[in-house]
């Protein structure tokens, strides 16, 4: 299957910026873009999960769009829809952005973040596009919050593609049981391998129960990541996610696993489309860490 276009807003003509200005009031998080407003600061391993994130957004929109009546897109943990790269000084587009970029394009969005300043940019710099997001400033766990995802989103005849993307520990299981409770709806997760391993190695057994809940795995250190890989893929189950594939991402330079995007689905196509839109990563090379 060709994959997709992918229609993105306006690309700066500014050259990178190893040294951007943080935004008022920020510490190292938040800086200012060429727009005036404030940029995500990511690490250039994130390239890898904008990779996926593109092409099977896309490639889920071209394979649905006569199948269904509509297509719902969510994104929980939106940030301010633009990222600096600090290890190159680039500028580039935020998961929201991307997915109002794709075509053919969905019809509902439902964004969510904590962070007033990045819903403040994100609504800003959505403001001239054609698609009218809703967009909404709490926090992503709330029961008063999913139940306003879920009003936004049509549930007959609509098939949504939801982003979970936490910056830390933060996704809780009740939160995915609540937002996809009797809806056609995939998943693309991030599970934090790595800042789970080191919260259980600190002794913050709150933030590993937080995310895997009361019966994450105890077991040898050696054996900790896969069996709580598999721990994982039960838990979906247990939400009607029979179908499921990841993409390890690792630090670009000491290759540290950092974590997994892992999609989630109720039909089995879904894994059919993530692995052919996920095959390379950014670099264009295969992954061989299925």
């Amino acid at each position: 299957m060709a994959l997709p276009a992918i229609s993105l807003p306006p690309a700066f003509d500014a050259e990178p910026d190893l040294n951007p200005p943080v935004y008022p009031g920020r510490t190292d998080e938040l800086v200012i873009a060429p727009d005036g407003l404030p940029a995500r600061v990511v690490k250039a391993h994130n390239a890898h999960k904008k990779h996926y994130i593109e092409r099977y957004t896309g490639i889920v929109a071209a394979a649905m769009k006569n199948k269904w009546g509509g297509l719902g897109y969510i994104d929980t943990y939106c940030g301010p829809g633009m990222c600096w790269v600090k290890d190159t000084g680039e500028f580039v587009v935020g998961s929201p952005l991307i997915a109002l970029g794709v075509q053919p394009a969905y019809s509902h969005f439902a964004f969510v973040d904590n962070d007033s300043v990045c819903i403040d940019a994100l609504e800003r710099r959505v403001a001239g596009l054609a698609a009218k997001p809703h967009i909404k400033c709490a926090d992503s766990n709330d029961a008063d919050t999913i139940a306003w995802v879920r009003s936004v989103i049509p549930r007959r005849r609509t098939l949504t593609l939801a982003l979970l993307d936490p910056q830390g520990c933060t996704l809780e299981p009740a939160t995915i049981e609540a937002l996809t409770q009797e809806r056609p709806m995939d998943l693309m997760i991030n599970l934090p391998i790595h800042g789970l391993y080191r919260s259980l190695a600190a002794g913050y057994f709150q933030a590993v129960e937080r995310v895997l809940g009361p019966d994450y795995p105890r077991c040898n250190p050696n054996d900790w990541r896969v069996a709580v890989r598999e721990h994982y893929r039960d838990l979906l189950g247990k939400f009607g996610y029979a179908y499921t594939s990841s993409k390890e991402v690792r630090g670009e330079k000491t290759r540290t696993p950092l974590y997994d995007f892992v999609m989630a689905s109720k039909h089995p196509l879904a894994t059919k489309l993530f692995e052919g839109a996920t095959k390379d990563n950014a670099h264009g090379q295969i992954s061989m860490l299925d």
